[in-house]
């Protein structure tokens, strides 16, 4: 064979096939490359993705630490309010118990005194008309320009609620009294001063009665019948019912008045003892809130066309009450009575 022939035959080393391997070798760096650069990236995303997660597992657990101390917060304040409550009411019935005790506290010296005043004075009582002895000058009568006269007399004690107190707030702390610290509020004692004064000082020949009214009007003594003010039995008996009356609920004066109508025979004088205008008649209605307009309807109501007995009215104070002052004066003056707002030291 000739030498040209033989350069005919694929030279495995020629240029185009370095060509080919050259471009093989390029597109496999190539694919290399970028392969892990692709794997650069999604390593990268990955460690991304955890380290946002750990940041909202942090933000989370931190939010709940932060409810559960609030919590923590709010049942503290409970605590520290109901612990405040307690002492609240602690303090309230501390206070009554000391009010209530305050007029038996007293030392030997005192007492002895007190023993030697009422000795004179029912030595006095004795000599003079008067029935009994009572705390106060004997002649306060005389002064105040308030008579005790008639030949059957009728007493009216209001024992509503607002007897305790004048204040429209003690009035409903003292509901949550036990009923000893109600009784010996200072109020209800001063009603029962005026009482025992009025008791004291009627005439011995006459015949007498005693009534308390709230809702309804009941007598302290019931199926006695008119009493007889010489009997000092009886009014020991008089005196120690109304002591145990516990002022409660509101005031129906038509109640009171109605059963006035029915005696027989009927009082020639009536001495009311309250504290302001009523606030229940006979178109109240339990869910309905009483007005002074409304108020003054039910004593308009209560009173109208009453003319006698003679109704002699004792007005101790009330808060929120400005028209009873007015309208239980003119109630006395229309059936030629008598009417007082007394000083705290009287009788």
């Amino acid at each position: 064979m000739s030498r040209r022939r033989r350069n005919r035959f694929l030279n495995p080393f020629g240029l185009a096939f370095l060509d080919v391997m050259s471009c093989g070798l390029g597109a496999a760096v190539l694919l290399f490359l970028i392969i892990d650069h692709n794997l650069t990236e999604l390593a990268q995303a990955s460690e991304s993705g955890e380290g946002d997660l750990q940041l909202l597992e942090q933000s989370i657990q931190e939010q709940e630490e932060l409810i559960a101390g609030h919590q923590r917060q709010v049942r503290q304040l409970r605590r520290e309010l109901q612990s405040l409550a307690q002492q609240r009411v602690a303090a309230m019935t501390t206070q009554a118990e000391l009010r209530a005790r305050q007029p038996q506290a007293s030392d030997t010296i005192r007492l002895e005194k007190e023993l030697r005043e009422r000795k004179q004075k029912l030595q006095e009582a004795k000599k003079s008309k008067q029935l009994r002895a009572t705390e106060g000058e004997g002649q306060r009568q005389y002064v105040a320009g308030f008579r005790v006269e008639g030949r059957r007399i009728l007493i009216l004690l209001d024992r509503s609620a607002s007897m305790q107190d004048e204040r429209i707030a003690s009035i409903i702390r003292n509901k949550f009294l036990p009923i000893k610290y109600q009784i010996e509020s200072y109020k209800w004692r001063w009603a029962r001063s005026i009482f025992e004064w009025i008791l004291a000082h009627m005439p011995k020949q006459t015949q007498y009665q005693v009534w308390g009214f709230s809702t309804t009007a009941t007598p302290a003594l019931p199926k006695r019948g008119w009493l007889q003010a010489e009997d000092e039995k009886r009014m020991e008996e008089v005196i120690a019912a109304v002591q145990g009356w516990v002022p409660s609920g509101g005031t129906r004066l038509d109640t009171a008045l109605a059963k006035v109508a029915q005696m027989k025979p009927r009082p020639d004088a009536v001495y009311l003892i309250t504290d302001g205008l009523p606030t229940q008649g006979k178109s109240w209605f339990k869910k309905n809130r009483v007005s002074p307009t409304q108020r003054m309807e039910f004593f308009q109501a209560a009173t109208e066309g009453i003319a006698s007995p003679p109704f002699n009215i004792v007005l101790l104070p009330l808060e929120g009450d400005p028209a009873a002052a007015g309208a239980y004066w003119g109630f006395a003056m229309q059936t030629d009575g008598q009417f007082l707002a007394p000083a705290e030291d009287w009788p």
